[in-house]
């Protein structure tokens, strides 16, 4: 994914262009006005990348979908005289669930592997597309990164009815591609969204996630029971061409700087160079909505408290995080207590992710405020540990549950596994979180002395 060295010039030309032309009077409560014109090219970068994170993650959960009807299997029910710790069937006893006879004999160790290959390329290249988009600008990082994911989505089918590795193999490079997409926004976010406006933006673009899961998977699951094409494949179909036609107005509407877009207005340029200030210009489906719905309100009112001047960014970002990990925590150990009531599984479902969201406004922003000229190869660090369990999840969860008879209680050490993993990280981050741009992280300039940053200003710690 490497570029013509005249472009990192011209982009790195950008940025110190704007490091030696930044000595300005900057008083907080005399921000530029902006223009009042239809719509900000801020605006149009936050829904193209909101659309952009719909799609990569309606390819991704798709299969989870799709792999039901690929399968040539049918689902054998427990009695509901059953005796074990497990609920019981809602359909009449010692029956079975007819099912579309699918294409594939794969067993259940290889679906494992099918559904957990994705992750294994999404973790490699976290680390890389942050600091490529950091030193060649994101918006081709993030582009073709959409892009990728696009073709081997589009390729799945045949990969499948090929050979079952060269299916691994495929969703593996699918992961590749869409493991660069969070990193490379989150360098993108740094040099376009002043600090005010950067929870709540953050909030709407990652939101697209969410959406994306959302319409995946009830639009998967219709298109797995028609006759036309078999069905299935239109899953990889309809989303990969999808992603192909977002890549192309993409590349005709985003640019990697504000000071590199042609059409942006003067008063709008202003207003973000001054307010992001000299140091940062370097820089099922229900639980899912509920996500995306709290996670843009509680970011809309944790930037109206820092507005405000009520609460530190600091302390903000630790109140919100705590509230990201102990609700989920108390939620998923609801869960397990639940048993059988499946509308009580759904609610605290719902109220878990609702509340998970609040991560927006938690940890999510804090790369940009201890380094912005490497925000993206932070974010991909932190994504890529996180993301290791999408394929170690599977193997530890195989090791608790039963390979022939499921029960309620090894689902509880699941739970609490998972609880426990929440609040243990958290406790991490009340010990040594910090909004204070690090050392390492600020340019050096020779013969000259910087003013405080904007963002000191206007979030003093406490």
């Amino acid at each position: 994914m490497a570029l013509p060295v005249e472009e990192s010039s011209m982009l790195n030309d950008d940025i110190e262009n704007d490091v030696t032309s930044s000595h300005r009077n900057l008083v907080v409560n005399e921000r530029v006005e902006e223009t009042t014109g239809w719509i900000k090219c801020r605006t149009v970068l936050g829904i193209m990348g909101f659309f952009g994170f719909a799609n990569v993650y309606a390819m991704r959960v798709n299969l989870s979908v799709a792999i039901v009807a690929m399968i040539n299997s049918t689902v054998p029910l427990p009695s509901n005289d059953s005796t074990l710790d497990v609920c019981p069937s809602t359909g009449p006893s010692n029956t079975t669930i007819p099912t579309k006879q699918g294409d594939f004999n794969w067993t259940a160790e290889q679906q494992s592997i099918i559904l957990g290959s994705f992750f294994y390329g999404y973790v490699l290249t976290q680390i890389p597309g942050g600091r490529i988009a950091e030193i060649y600008g994101g918006k081709l990082v993030y582009g073709v990164g959409v892009l990728l994911t696009a073709v081997f989505t589009l390729l799945s089918p045949i990969a499948a009815y090929t050979d079952f590795k060269l299916f691994i193999a495929v969703r593996v490079l699918e992961g590749l591609g869409e493991g660069v997409t969070y990193p490379a926004m989150h360098a993108m976010l740094a040099r376009w969204i002043p600090p005010l406006e950067r929870s709540k933006f953050a909030a709407y673009v990652y939101a697209g996630s969410n959406i994306g899961t959302v319409i995946s998977l009830p639009i998967s699951g219709w298109l797995c029971t028609l006759e036309f094409g078999g069905g299935w494949p239109l899953c990889f179909y309809l989303f990969g061409g999808l992603g192909v036609v977002w890549f192309i107005a993409w590349i005709f509407l985003i640019y990697d700087t504000p000071q590199r877009h042609p059409r942006i207005c003067p008063k709008e340029i202003e207003f973000i160079t001054q307010t992001i200030g000299p140091q940062n210009a370097r820089l099922s489906a229900l639980p899912y909505l509920t996500a995306w719905v709290a996670g843009i309100l509680i970011s809309i009112f944790a930037d109206w408290l820092l507005a405000k001047g009520w609460i530190s960014r600091l302390n903000s970002m630790k109140l919100w995080n705590t509230v990201a990990a102990f609700m989920p925590a108390f939620g998923l150990l609801g869960i397990a207590w639940a048993g059988c009531d499946r509308i009580a599984v759904m609610v605290l479902l719902s109220v878990t992710s609702a509340f998970g969201g609040a991560a927006y406004a938690g940890n999510q922003m804090n790369h940009i405020d201890l380094s912005p000229q490497f925000a993206g190869t932070m974010y991909g660090i932190t994504n890529a540990a996180s993301n290791i369990c999408g394929f170690m999840a599977p193997y530890v969860i195989g090791l608790i549950i039963s390979d022939t008879q499921q029960t309620l209680g090894q689902w509880r050490e699941v739970f609490y596994l998972a609880a426990a993993i929440d609040l243990g990280a958290n406790l991490f981050y009340l010990f040594f979180a910090s909004t204070e741009e690090q050392d390492w992280s600020r340019p050096e300039i020779d013969d000259m002395t910087i003013s405080a940053p904007v963002e000191s200003l206007l979030f003093p710690e406490s």
